[in-house]
């Protein structure tokens, strides 16, 4: 039997795996959506180095908490899967989860590893990973005010006609809105809620990914 103290410990650990996942399903459960211009946001890599670092950290996690608690990584896994499991049933029972839901939760954890909930993925911090480039910039990029943005958009016209209008094209739109949105990105890198990689990933996709309704009206 595992002491109270491993429990206790591995039973945070879960709650924080599991609420990961509650979080999704309640995101999806309310339908939210995105903002009308999101930002070329760094997105966790797929790639297979990635995917290697990923999993060397999340080994280091194991071994620094088995060793914190007198443990073996192997008995830490199992319990702190054991743990899951019982925080996923308390969600069902308080009605935050369906047994459904709580199920496939289950299932989709039980071929990873145990910190794949957050860990694992080394994502930044929300505000960080999820930094967005709204109308204001938008506006700005256009020497337009957003209220003046948000009632040409209404009336059917496109960013790219907007900016046309303005004799911008697309390559000098793009550069302004570099321009608007870089003092901003500079201040997040500054005060340490992005690093000068991530700002740089942003301003590149800025300059050559695809721009949310540059000439769609939706």
């Amino acid at each position: 039997m595992l002491p109270r103290s491993l429990k206790f410990y591995l039973g945070v650990l879960g709650a924080l795996l599991a609420a990961g996942f509650v979080v999704t399903v309640t995101a999806a459960a309310t339908g939210v959506r995105a903002q009308p211009f999101a930002a070329a946001s760094p997105k966790p890599s797929a790639s297979p180095g990635a995917t290697a670092k990923s999993q060397a950290y999340c080994d280091s996690f194991i071994n620094h908490l088995a060793s914190n608690l007198g443990k073996k990584p192997g008995d830490v896994q199992k319990a702190a899967a054991s743990a899951l499991d019982q925080t996923l049933d308390d969600a069902v029972k308080a009605g935050d989860l369906t047994r459904q839901q709580a199920d496939t939760i289950k299932s989709r954890q039980a071929s990873k590893p145990v910190c794949a909930g957050g860990l694992a993925a080394l994502r930044p911090d929300r505000e960080g990973s999820r930094a967005r480039v709204g109308q204001a910039a938008y506006a700005k990029a256009l020497g337009i005010s957003p209220q003046d943005l948000k009632q040409q958009l209404a009336s059917g016209k496109t960013i790219k006609d907007i900016a046309a209008a303005k004799g911008m094209d697309e390559n000098t739109f793009r550069n302004n809105l570099v321009n608007a949105v870089k003092p901003d990105l500079d201040a997040r890198v500054a005060a340490g809620k992005l690093t000068q990689q991530q700002e740089d990933t942003i301003l590149n996709k800025l300059k050559t990914a695809p721009l949310p309704r540059w000439d769609k009206t939706k």
